[in-house]
Formats: structure tokens, C-alpha cells, sequence
């Protein structure tokens, strides 16, 4: 009994987002998934797919959404104030979350960020809302920039 409390302590941790859902992921398939108004607050994301989710009203507050592919989710209202949406290293472009078809209407964009280093928080710069848009592959026609 005692050697299964580890396993079930990290995932606990794992899933602590939500039901089924990580909080730090690589590589996570998430497309299609059900997450309105869930509590992604500083989640470490790098490469997910949570194209077609439902997102609406979720809170994503200072995450790290490196390289995460929003095609045709629904973003509604979602707060992703001061969120890391790009990475660069030093020979270039590691990742930017990619909006395409996104629904972006309500969205709180305030304060996202472009970091230095793939995973990292520290080095982030807030982005003007051109930045933004060239970056995320979209308008973002709705959301909330500056």
C-alpha cells in the first residue's frame, strides 16, 4: 500500500486542473475537449492541441501556452491576461500559439508575452497588440488587447 501513495501523489498533481486534465503537458492531445470555464491558471503548456475545444470563460491567468494550437476553439470570454504565447531561443522562433478560426470574442489578451527560452517565465516582455496579432496568426477580432 505504502508504495503506491508516490504514483497516486503525482498523479493527483497531474491532473489538479481539472478533471483529466494536466497541468504541466508536452505534446498533449486536448482537441475537441469540453474545458469552459476551467481553471488553467498558470498551467505550463508546450505544444498542446486544444484546437476545437471548448475554452469559453476558462481561465488561463499566466500561463505558459508555448506553441498551443487554438484553431476553431472556442475562446469566448477566456482570460489569458498575461499569458506567455511565444518562445524564442537563441537562434529563433521555438513557438507561438496559433489562434486561427479561433473565437476569440470577450477574450482578455491583456498583457501577453514573449519569452526567451522554451518553458521559462523569466525573460517574458509584455507584446503590443500588432505583435500579437502577426504572431498568433489572427486578427483576433473581439478579444481584448491592451
Amino acid at each position: 500500500m505504502l508504495n503506491l501513495l508516490p504514483p497516486l501523489f503525482v498523479l493527483a498533481l497531474l491532473i489538479a486542473a481539472g478533471p483529466g486534465v494536466p497541468v504541466n503537458c508536452t505534446g498533449c492531445d486536448l482537441s475537441g475537449r469540453d474545458l469552459h470555464r476551467a481553471d488553467l491558471s498558470s498551467v505550463t503548456y508546450v505544444g498542446v492541441d486544444l484546437s476545437r475545444a471548448n475554452l469559453r470563460g476558462a481561465n488561463m491567468r499566466d500561463a505558459i501556452l508555448i506553441g498551443v494550437d487554438f484553431a476553431n476553439a472556442d475562446l469566448r470570454d477566456a482570460d489569458l491576461r498575461d499569458a506567455a504565447l511565444c518562445s524564442y531561443d537563441s537562434v529563433g522562433r521555438v513557438g507561438c500559439a496559433d489562434f486561427r478560426g479561433a473565437d476569440v470574442r470577450g477574450a482578455d489578451l491583456r498583457g501577453a508575452r514573449v519569452c526567451e527560452g522554451a518553458r521559462q517565465a523569466a525573460g517574458c516582455a509584455t507584446v503590443d497588440a500588432a505583435t500579437l496579432r502577426r504572431a498568433a496568426h489572427s486578427n483576433l477580432d473581439g478579444a481584448l488587447l491592451q
